[in-house]
């Protein structure tokens, strides 16, 4: 799911819609990083340093921002080593969601939240009244053919179609992780280099 989260940035950003980057693999000019003071605004928060730089730059210089599709630019980095680690790292990814001065990636989140929770409300409801759960059954069809579809696109350019065999469980997990995460991530904090932030 997360070279998803790389395409779906490299769709945005072709279309002047900066909402997502990776400071993994993050290039910019030192005088543009000066003109908008840099990471400035982004010390009061521990994640989202890298989205908050490129959407100043955005603002500033429109139409300046770009994303290299080039496989000799691909920059591949561990993954959690375990599920701790990793529920931690989205937790600190997901507390940064607040800070955004674009309020239409907020938007975007809450719409995609919600889309997530109606179709799991669906399911359960599903158990007293049928209509329920063929709603869901429909909504579940149509994620999971508008995932497989962008999936296999960005899929084919990293060259990890095989990945492709597990959608069907992790798009039900997925589902699961969404839902989880956005309340944790407002009612505690997480932990990140050996500190604890809330």
């Amino acid at each position: 799911y997360f070279i998803s989260l790389v395409g779906i940035a490299a769709a945005s950003i072709h279309n002047g819609f900066y909402n997502l980057c990776n400071g993994a693999n993050l290039a910019y000019a030192k005088a543009a990083f000066l003109e908008v003071d840099g990471y400035a605004n982004a010390k009061h928060t521990p994640s989202g340093d890298d989205m908050m730089l490129m959407h100043k730059i955005g603002k500033r210089f429109p139409g300046k921002v770009g994303f290299l599709k080039n496989r000799q630019a691909i920059v591949r980095t561990f993954t959690a080593p375990d599920f701790s680690t990793f529920w931690q790292q989205r937790l600190r990814w997901t507390s940064k969601a607040g800070h955004y001065e674009d309020k239409r990636i907020t938007v975007i989140l809450a719409m995609a939240y919600l889309c997530n929770l109606t179709l799991a409300f669906n399911v359960m409801a599903g158990a007293f009244h049928p209509q329920f759960l063929h709603l869901a059954m429909w909504q579940f069809l149509l994620k999971i053919g508008v995932d497989t579809l962008f999936a296999y696109s960005v899929a084919r350019f990293f060259r990890t179609e095989q990945l492709l065999w597990n959608i069907l469980p992790m798009q039900i997990l997925h589902i699961i992780y969404i839902i989880a995460i956005a309340p944790a991530s407002l009612i505690g904090g997480f932990e990140w280099k050996g500190r604890r932030y809330s």
